[in-house]
C-alpha cells in the first residue's frame, strides 16, 4: 500500500495541513509545531482504525488517497456535531463502500482541555463494533488493509524488563501494554534495512549491467 496524498483540515482546532507522498522514502522535515507527528498520528488513528483517537480529538476532516494492489482509494473521516464518520470510495471501480459512523458521548470540542475525561472516553470508544450494514467496510479496514507501523522515539514507548521489553501499543481496541523480546524499533529496523537493500540494488542493478556489456 502507497499513501499518495493526506489532507488535515483544523485539527487541534487550529492546524491545517497537505501533503503530497512520494512512492519511495519521505521525510518530513519542519520546526517544532509544524504538524510533522501529527501527520504521522493521523495516518495511524486512520489505518488502525482508532476510533479512542478520531473520537476524542477535534478536526473537521482528514482524506487520505492511497493505492493498494494496484487501486485507488479515496479515504475521508469527518466529525460534525454529532458523529464522526469514515467514508471509503474505491475510485478505480468507482465504488462506495457503506459508510461507518460512531456517535459522540462528549463532542471533542469540550473536552480538548480535560485529559482525564479524554482518557476515560477513549476507553470506552476501544468497545465500538459495526453495525450490520458497516461490516463490509469494518473488515476493509480492520483487516485487509495493512496496518501502519508508526514508532516515537521517545524514552516512554518501551522499557527493558529482563529480556523483555514493555511497550505501549495503540491499535482499535485502544493503548495496550505489550511484553515482547523485541520492541518495535526492531520491527522498523527490519522493514527499513529490507528496503534500503531494495532501493540498492534498483540502484546497482543497471549499473553493473552496463559496466559488464564494456567486457
Amino acid at each position: 500500500m502507497n499513501i499518495k496524498r493526506i489532507k488535515i483540515k483544523n485539527l487541534y482546532g487550529y492546524l491545517n495541513k497537505t501533503v503530497e507522498f512520494n512512492e519511495d522514502i519521505n521525510l518530513l522535515v519542519g520546526i517544532n509545531g509544524s504538524g510533522k507527528t501529527s501527520v504521522l498520528n493521523v495516518i495511524n488513528w486512520m489505518f488502525v482504525p482508532s476510533f479512542s483517537n478520531l473520537c476524542v480529538n477535534e478536526y473537521d476532516s482528514i482524506e487520505i488517497e492511497f493505492d493498494f494492489k494496484g487501486e485507488n482509494y479515496l479515504y475521508c473521516s469527518k466529525q460534525n456535531s454529532e458523529e464522526v464518520t469514515l467514508d471509503l470510495t474505491n475510485l478505480t471501480q468507482n465504488y462506495e463502500y457503506p459508510q461507518v459512523q460512531a456517535d459522540f458521548k462528549i463532542h471533542p470540542k469540550k473536552i480538548t482541555k480535560n485529559s482525564k475525561l479524554k482518557e476515560n472516553l477513549s476507553l470506552e470508544y476501544c468497545a465500538l463494533g459495526p453495525e450490520k450494514h458497516e461490516e463490509e467496510t469494518w473488515n476493509f479496514l480492520f483487516s485487509i488493509i495493512p496496518n501502519p507501523v508508526v514508532i516515537g522515539l521517545d524514552r516512554n514507548l518501551f522499557t527493558e524488563e529482563g529480556t523483555d521489553l514493555l511497550y505501549l501499543d495503540d491499535n482499535h481496541k485502544g493503548v495496550m501494554r505489550k511484553r515482547s523480546s523485541k520492541s518495535p524499533l526492531d520491527k522498523v529496523m527490519n522493514l527499513s534495512g529490507d528496503e534500503y537493500i531494495k532501493y540498492k540494488n534498483n540502484i546497482l542493478d543497471p549499473l553493473c549491467i552496463l559496466s559488464n556489456s564494456y567486457f
